[in-house]
């Protein structure tokens, strides 16, 4: 009662037919990407724990309630700069230092 497998065509092997190659998934489907231009910088974890001055355990609740945006490749955890800065900006208190004031008309 020998198994007689061929080795190429091992179970967990992903061949270039799979559809798992075939499929087409953006990147980064949020950030506009110009070609020739240099791709969006993404900091890790820890890098964006330095920028921002906190816990990892702040930002690791941030992202399981979706409050702060990021991406996930291969389980670990990315944070596109640029996004970030936007995310800082529109948590913003107090008045604008530049852009469109609101009036009460």
């Amino acid at each position: 009662m020998g198994h007689n497998r061929n080795p190429s065509t091992a179970p967990n092997e992903i061949r270039p037919e799979s559809p798992l190659l075939q499929r087409k998934i953006p990147l980064m489907a949020t950030v506009p990407h110009v070609p020739g231009s240099p791709l969006p910088e993404l900091m890790t974890l820890t890098e964006l724990c330095v920028f921002l001055k906190v816990k990892r355990s702040y930002i690791y609740s941030l992202t399981s309630t979706d409050r702060i945006p990021y991406r996930k490749f291969a389980g670990t955890l990315r944070f596109v700069k640029a996004e970030i800065l936007q995310w800082i900006d529109r948590g913003r208190r107090g008045p604008r230092m530049a852009g469109p004031t609101r009036s009460d008309g």
